[in-house]
């Protein structure tokens, strides 16, 4: 009867095991490594019982959670990429070192020997876990991102381990070459390069790859160790006591990974060992799989009649031939590995071939080409959410309303524009939208020169006659909003004059439609392409024209409240900010898509928290944006809200490039901050370009500056904010991008 290998069998098991937890962590882990939950409450005898992590195994947490309430088997799941990856990356970069160093010392080569030998003596003397310990703690190397700590990590690991590796192959090396089977080559003059690689690499691979395993063992074996003594991937300092001056910090990591884990447990040991054994299991499985699995290797190639060692030796000799004459595997081994790949293949199927649920084409909105706010489009829309609203159950905040109508100053809606320059007999035209932008207008068309103040101050004007009749250029990289409101008042109390031109690059002034009238001049913005044109010809004549319509001077926000299913978190919301204004038939595709998230969010079975959907008027401009009247009068305790979701820049129902800014997500709201970190990290995933909205960072604070709108919610009511957005078109759907956003939802909100 033949022998079963067991530790091969036994050790394949578990790393089969590790790499799908590996490439499929999120289909076995149904919760987000990253939610914290301080506190959670329960009944027991109808009363109220208060608990703070860390919680104990239970049905909610099945290993448990850990002091900052994060679900421990998401962690391990989760974890279980990064710590195998290191281990993996280790080992490379120390056979990387150790493979030539082995074979030239080996061979007798006295410096490589020497450096071989040295290593071990000074490592044998001070050990490699200590040395590890001390460069690792070293602010630099803590304070280090996430990517370059890992570079750390790998250099680090790899420097202090490969003496040990290259001593254990050089002595292989001798050994090798005292077999007589060396000498008769080195009798017959064969060259040291060629013995090296056709006879002694032969024989040594198997040894490496035996070896190659083992490393990976002992390696997360050293980072079990350090992870003790609190070195670790992603150390992130958090206050814990800033009294009499002297700051002590609590030192976490938030990205999964088991040593992390090990090291913000292991003072939990008496009062919460689950934090404790269930990370140190995952080490020791992993570590036992790993040796196991190379314990079976050696077995095999070992064998008296195993053809590993020659077949090894054909392939480095580029002896094809001979390779393909090796006799033939049997039909039980086939069809053992035919069962392998079905099954492979059946679960990679089954993964990525599941038919998408979100499917935003069968809501039912009305046909309009345009939703703008204050028209009786906008009404009919609003009354159309409201029913959608009640359909999914989902009732009034306040006042027993769905409806918060807000004043706003005159209102037009911008129906067309122009602008061109003449000089002499030539004219030309320049592009609405990329070019300029008229914001507000005088009357349907002036004309005149242009005046270039851009590098005048204008604060102290000696002459208001030298811009009188034409159009004022004023560059706004030099002055604030506040002070060209400023200019725009006192110079056209002064003097008559033809307009304000103000050279900006934010693309949301570029995109306004909504423009109000006023009583001396236009005012618009231009490209700074255009600007340098218009420099370049002092002389010529510019004509700026606006069609407008008036509209109600009235914007609606549409706001409801969904229940959660817990009834002791119920009181806690996540807030998504959507739009319902549009001027073109692809604006209408993104309303549908709306009102399907809102209803697949209400579907949610596991859905604990309420939510509250906010549907926004005037969010085609940044100026009449129905955010602000949200914020002044907002109709929930902001202390119940956990997150603001603003979605109200998704315009594009295809996109190439989107926008996710988590500035106003810090840290310090967890809820939010691991939400947007989860957001990112499916994005990544998924191959999904995306970039931040600009920023500029005033001490630790950062301000949106191409969009006030953007900074309402986090500055006016303390709310942490996540915004997405679509930034360039492109093939990408909102069908992908809907199922990301429930999917995020759903595994944050437990």
């Amino acid at each position: 009867m033949k022998r079963i290998n067991w530790p091969l069998l036994l050790g394949g098991i578990i790393l089969v095991g590790i790499l799908i937890l590996m490439v499929f962590p999120d289909k076995i882990a149904s919760k987000s490594p990253y939610t914290l939950q301080h506190m959670r409450f329960s009944t027991q005898d109808n009363q109220l019982m208060v608990e703070s992590a860390p919680y104990p195994p239970s049905k909610d947490y099945i290993f448990g959670s850990d002091d900052l309430g994060r679900d421990i088997f998401s962690y391990i799941v989760y974890g279980t990429k990064l710590t195998i990856l290191l281990g993996i990356f280790m080992s490379l970069g120390q056979f990387f070192i150790a493979i030539p160093m082995a074979i030239m010392g080996g061979f007798g080569h006295k410096s490589f020997k020497s450096m071989i030998l040295q290593g071990n003596i000074i490592f044998s003397a001070i050990p490699a876990l200590l040395i590890s310990i001390i460069i690792l703690q070293l602010d630099f190397f803590v304070s280090l991102s996430k990517g370059y700590s890992m570079l750390a990590f790998v250099l680090v690991i790899t420097f202090v381990g490969w003496p040990k590796l290259g001593k254990l192959l050089m002595e292989r090396v001798e050994a090798i070459n005292q077999q007589p089977f060396i000498r008769g080559e080195i009798a017959i003059g064969k060259p040291r390069r060629k013995i090296a690689t056709e006879n002694v690499l032969p024989h040594l691979i198997p040894e490496i790859i035996i070896l190659f395993f083992m490393e990976i063992a002992r390696n997360l074996s050293m980072m079990m160790q350090l992870g003790v003594f609190s070195v670790f991937i992603g150390n992130l300092k958090i206050i814990k006591d800033s009294s009499m001056g002297q700051y002590s910090y609590y030192n976490v990591s938030f990205e999964p990974e088991w040593a992390s884990m090990l090291s913000t447990s292991r003072n939990m040991l008496t009062v919460a060992p689950w934090t404790v054994f269930f990370p140190a299991l995952a080490f020791f499985i992993s570590v036992l799989g790993f040796n196991l699995f190379g314990e079976g290797l050696r077995e095999i190639v070992q064998k008296r009649d195993s053809r590993f060692t020659p077949t090894i030796r054909k392939i480095l000799s580029w002896d094809l031939q001979k390779i393909k004459k090796r006799p033939k595997l049997g039909m039980k081994a086939y069809k053992m590995m035919i069962a392998v790949v079905l099954i492979l293949a059946g679960v990679i199927f089954s993964t990525y071939a599941q038919e998408s649920s979100f499917d935003y084409h069968r809501q039912h909105v009305k046909d309009y080409e345009q939703v703008v706010m204050g028209t009786p489009e906008a009404q009919a829309t609003v009354k159309h959410i409201e029913n959608k609203m009640q359909e999914l159950g989902i009732v009034p905040l306040k006042d027993n309303s769905y409806q918060r109508v807000y004043e706003t100053q005159e209102v037009y809606h911008r129906l067309s524009q122009s602008m061109s320059m003449d000089i002499g007999t030539k004219r030309t035209e320049f592009m609405a939208g990329t070019d300029f932008s008229v914001l507000s207008f005088d009357q349907e068309m002036v004309q005149g020169e242009v005046y270039d103040a851009s590098r005048q101050d204008l604060y102290n004007i000696d002459d208001y006659y030298v811009v009188k009749d034409k159009f004022i250029v004023i560059d706004t990289a030099y002055y604030n909003t506040a002070s060209m409101n400023y200019f725009m008042e006192t110079i056209g109390q002064e003097v008559p004059i033809k307009g304000f031109l103000l050279v900006d690059t934010h693309k949301v002034k570029f995109e306004e439609t909504l423009v109000n009238k006023r009583h001396n001049g236009y005012v618009a913005v231009i490209s700074r392409q255009l600007y340098e044109t218009m420099i370049q010809n002092p002389k010529a004549v510019i004509t700026l024209a606006a069609h407008t319509k008036k509209i109600d001077s009235q914007g609606v926000d549409v706001f409801g409240f969904y229940e959660g299913k817990d009834p002791y978190l119920k009181d806690e919301v996540i807030v998504i900010g959507l739009n319902y204004n549009y001027i073109n038939n692809e604006g209408k595709e993104v309303l549908q898509f709306n009102l399907e998230l809102m209803e697949q969010l209400c579907g949610l079975e596991k859905s604990r928290r309420s939510f509250v959907f906010m549907f926004l008027d005037g969010t085609i401009s940044d100026k009449y944006h129905g955010i602000y009247a949200m914020t002044d009068n907002f109709p929930y305790s902001p202390q119940k809200v956990k997150a603001y979701i603003d979605l109200t820049r998704i315009t594009e129902p295809e996109y190439a490039t989107l926008e996710l800014s988590l500035e106003q997500a810090p840290v310090t709201r967890q809820f939010a901050w691991s939400m947007g970190h989860l957001f990112e990290e499916d994005f990544d995933k998924k191959h999904i370009d995306h970039v931040p909205l600009k920023s500029n960072k005033i001490g630790i604070e950062h301000y949106y500056t191409n969009t006030q709108a953007a900074n309402s919610m986090f500055w006016n009511r303390g709310i942490a904010t996540i915004i997405i957005g679509t930034k360039t078109s492109g093939d990408r759907t909102l069908d992908e991008l809907g199922e990301i956003i429930v999917e995020v939802i759903n595994k944050n909100n437990y």
